[in-house]
């Protein structure tokens, strides 16, 4: 077993035996991300595009009004550089862990952080298309800060459409050689969420 899959069985093993509500949410979502990289002077100028992806999410409730949210993603981050005329694509398994304040059944408000790994080689295709080509300039991991704004509208007795609005921030410099770039993303989920307990 992988270290990222024991680190991912011991943190939702933990949350849901720290829900003392006895209640708990499981979304299965759809993500879109457009992603935004700072670079250091001298990189190429990106233009951002959409990626697609989806994953899991898991909500523990401590009281009706607080949850800890612990999450499993696909995420594909893409961009076309403009300077060398390439359209580059990376993937992550993303890991975000949000503490949600539900103000009503339906709104809710999460902060936390986020960490993502790196899955397969990013590649770079010509514009015009090609082969794709391998390129390693970036780093495997990625953590950073994550805030969400999140709404579930019921559409039958416990199962909910789930809408949620990101923004992460990474804080690990992407980059090699003396150079900085860092990534920051904002992210839009869609899907099911099914309830259990009393929530």
């Amino acid at each position: 077993m992988s270290k990222v899959t024991r680190y991912l069985l011991i943190v939702f093993a933990v949350v849901l035996m720290a829900s003392s509500a006895g209640a708990a949410e499981l979304s299965l979502v759809g993500a879109g991300t457009f992603s935004n990289q700072a670079l250091s002077a001298g990189g190429d100028s990106l233009s951002a595009k959409f990626g697609a992806g989806g994953g899991a999410l898991l909500d523990a409730f401590f009281t009706p009004m607080t949850s800890l949210e612990i999450g499993g993603l696909y995420v594909n981050k893409k961009f076309d550089d403009t300077t060398s005329q390439f359209a580059l694509s990376y993937n992550y398994l993303q890991v975000p862990v949000l503490f949600r304040v539900w103000f009503t059944r339906m709104f809710s408000v999460g902060a936390g952080g986020f960490w993502e790994h790196g899955m397969g080689t990013p590649t770079a295709t010509p514009d015009a298309g090609g082969t794709a080509l391998n390129t390693g300039f970036a780093r495997a991991n990625d953590a950073g800060l994550e805030g969400s704004v999140g709404f579930r509208f019921r559409l039958g007795p416990g199962v909910k459409l789930l809408v949620d609005g990101r923004y992460l921030r990474g804080l690990t410099n992407l980059a090699g050689g003396g150079a900085t770039e860092y990534w920051s993303d904002i992210q839009a989920l869609a899907g099911l969420s099914f309830s259990f307990g009393n929530h």
